[in-house]
């Protein structure tokens, strides 16, 4: 087998030689004769006519201008909102306001005055605006009271010349638990909400014998006027109206009469608005 002579190189600056001795062509450098080659050198680059000088290649940066970019977005956007979450937890802090050293005690609730039903005319009250009122001055009384009468006179257009001497009476009681509804039996103890001259007053009263509710009815008294007066008790003239539990009809009714000699009387279902004939 033919072995193959190594390579010559210049000691100098390690350029491959044709043949041993003489001078390098490329730094000029005197070689031995009979030199041989030694290990191969690292590969290096070089810039031709500038002698061991090495150009290292730059470094590639991994980071792209995109990428810088966004991360100095990114900073921006959290030193924002650093700064507003500091700010507004200083308004929240400012806006509590410090509590007191000494707390204040409950207002004391007054008592409603006379006209607390809700009266807005003595001249002319609709029993329709006042009858929430009266009923509530009732459950004052006691939270069982039930409608046990109502009765008005005179009674002009549907409403009441209280400051001229009309009247008007809500009575209440307390059932005894014979029944319940409609035609429940009451306590002889009643009590009385009225409207006069100088405005409504309460009081509590005993009936002669005991009574029984009636209930609110269907039949408002303002609709319940105007059916009376079609069924023949004349328009303009004074007349009275009572809500009452009938015992001729068993059942709870709206009771007309005219004022003065040979009064003329009609009856109308509290329920349903009808004039009843027996």
């Amino acid at each position: 087998m033919t072995m193959q002579t190594p390579a010559l190189v210049c000691d100098e600056c390690g350029m491959v030689l044709s043949a041993a001795g003489g001078r390098c062509p490329g730094c000029g450098a005197n070689q031995p004769d009979g030199h041989q080659a030694p290990p191969e050198p690292p590969r290096q680059q070089y810039i031709a006519g500038v002698i061991d000088e090495k150009v290292e290649p730059e470094p590639k940066s991994n980071m792209t201008p995109l990428a810088i970019g966004g991360g100095v977005i990114a900073l921006v956007l959290i030193g924002l909102a650093t700064v507003a979450l500091m700010n507004s937890k200083e308004e929240q802090v400012a806006e509590v306001a410090p509590l007191p050293t000494v707390l204040e005690a409950p207002k004391k609730v007054e008592p409603k005055g006379p006209d607390d039903i809700g009266i807005k005319d003595l001249a002319a009250v609709d029993l329709d605006l006042i009858w929430g009122g009266a009923h509530s001055r009732a459950l004052r009384w006691n939270r069982d009271a039930v409608l046990v009468s109502v009765e008005a006179s005179p009674v002009v257009a549907s409403k009441v010349d209280a400051k001229g001497g009309g009247t008007v009476h809500f009575v209440y009681g307390t059932p005894t638990g014979e029944g319940f509804g409609t035609g429940a039996r009451v306590q002889r103890e009643q009590f009385q909400v009225s409207v006069g001259p100088e405005g409504s007053t309460s009081s509590t009263i005993t009936a002669a014998k005991k009574g029984r509710a009636v209930l609110d009815p269907n039949c408002p008294f303002s609709e319940a006027t105007r059916k009376l007066i079609g069924a023949g008790i004349i328009d303009g003239l004074p007349f009275s109206v009572k809500l009452v539990l009938s015992e001729k009809f068993k059942r709870p009714v709206w009771e007309g009469k005219t004022l003065g000699d040979d009064p003329i009387v009609k009856t109308l279902d509290a329920s349903t608005c009808t004039i009843l004939i027996r």
